[in-house]
């Protein structure tokens, strides 16, 4: 499950805030993260990442490519249809569709009311400001807390530009369980391909249909440990 936290802190859903200040209507970025577990097994691992937002039509898209430095590769692609309620999840190519009921994706929001300071960057002309949050989320079995570094677009429109996050599990007492860092690059206010739009091959016709089977409490597997990670229930 640590590695999954390990991924998935990054996309604990801010669903729903109020007066949040988010990316453009279409967005589209890349991201790089590092990050340390701490536990179970004490590992780095890197991410390379990509997230399509459509907020015109009601499209989301995150993937993720991870490689553990002892437990290998992993991948993570999340396709959310909110004009269908549809969310399709492939974790190493195992998919799971559910529906979805809450308002568009918020992820990369930020709330002003978390807003710290304006920050200067550069020298002279070559000087920029970038505004400095404070991120909290409160998940299932964690308490994540860290910083942002944002661009102020417009009154209600801002983009992440870097992250900083602590995870801590909700045992008691609680125990530091990772610690990740990423930055936002290569972003566009539009989105360069809509076939990333297209439901995954492993989720469409009678092998999405057989990902849709309810699991018993029992039965947590990997997918079940995202639920637990992200705080999402991924089955209907």
């Amino acid at each position: 499950m640590q590695r999954l936290a390990c991924l998935f802190v990054l996309f604990a859903a801010v669903v729903g805030q109020e007066n949040t200040c988010c990316p453009p209507p279409q967005w589209e970025a890349s991201i790089r993260a590092k990050g340390v577990a701490f536990n179970p097994l004490l590992q780095t691992y890197e991410t390379t990442q990509k997230v399509y937002l459509d907020e015109i039509n009601g499209k989301f898209v995150h993937t993720v490519d991870a490689d553990f430095e002892q437990t290998g590769k992993y991948q993570y692609t999340v396709f959310e249809d909110y004009r269908k309620a549809k969310r399709y999840l492939l974790v190493n190519g195992q998919c799971t569709i559910s529906d979805l009921t809450e308002e568009f994706n918020r992820e990369w929001c930020v709330s002003p009311a978390n807003f710290l300071r304006n920050e200067t960057f550069g020298i002279g002309d070559q000087s920029f400001v970038l505004q400095y949050f404070r991120v909290e989320r409160d998940l299932t079995t964690y308490n994540l807390n860290g910083h942002s570094l944002v661009t102020r677009l417009s009154d209600n429109r801002c983009v992440i530009h870097q992250e900083m996050i602590d995870l801590f599990s909700k045992a008691d007492p609680p125990t530091r369980s990772i610690r990740v860092s990423f930055v936002v690059h290569d972003m566009k206010d539009t989105i360069s391909d809509n076939s990333v739009f297209d439901i995954p091959k492993a989720c469409r016709g009678a092998q999405g249909q057989k990902n849709r089977q309810k699991r018993s409490t029992e039965d947590c597997d990997e997918v079940c440990e995202v639920e637990n990670a992200v705080g999402t229930i991924v089955y209907p």
